[in-house]
């Protein structure tokens, strides 16, 4: 008597991992090979965002030590990093969002990444930021961030 797997051809017998782990590593099978680069180039991207925030912060600083940092208000350093911060952020959500790549926009980012400017800018050149007068940006942000995943949806 013969197992009846064993008379199938290889590619036709049916799997030893059921749970999906792959008993050498112990670890998860990646879905497909997209699901794995889109994984690693998000994580690219993540890791360019921390660098390039690190770097404006340090610019930022020494241009502080030097006492070329401009003038604006008396702005602090900190005040210029939120600026730059909140700009970052703003410009590596929309990377995401026209990106071929990634999934899409991040609407945490861009909402986080402009109050961040909102913030900084009313700081360092002395813009009134208030609620009242601008939620409607908030609107057209959330509006234009859905559009965008839509779009990204479909490719």
């Amino acid at each position: 008597m013969s197992n009846y797997s064993s008379d199938l051809p290889p590619n036709e017998r049916p799997s030893e991992h059921i749970t999906g782990l792959d008993n050498a590593r112990d670890e998860p099978v990646p879905h497909s090979r997209h699901s794995a680069m889109q994984s690693e180039q998000r994580d690219t991207l993540n890791v360019i965002f921390i660098a390039s925030l690190l770097l404006m912060a340090g610019v930022v600083f020494l241009a502080s030590n030097f006492d070329l940092l401009p003038a604006f208000n008396n702005a602090e350093p900190w005040e210029w990093i939120v600026l730059g911060a909140g700009g970052l952020m703003v410009l590596f959500a929309i990377v995401r969002a026209i990106s071929p790549d990634h999934a899409g926009p991040n609407l945490f980012g861009i909402i986080i990444g402009l109050v961040l400017l909102g913030f900084g800018a009313g700081a360092v050149f002395g813009v009134d930021i208030s609620l009242t007068q601008w939620w409607p940006v908030i609107l057209i942000i959330l509006g234009l961030s859905a559009m965008a995943r839509a779009i990204g949806n479909r490719r």
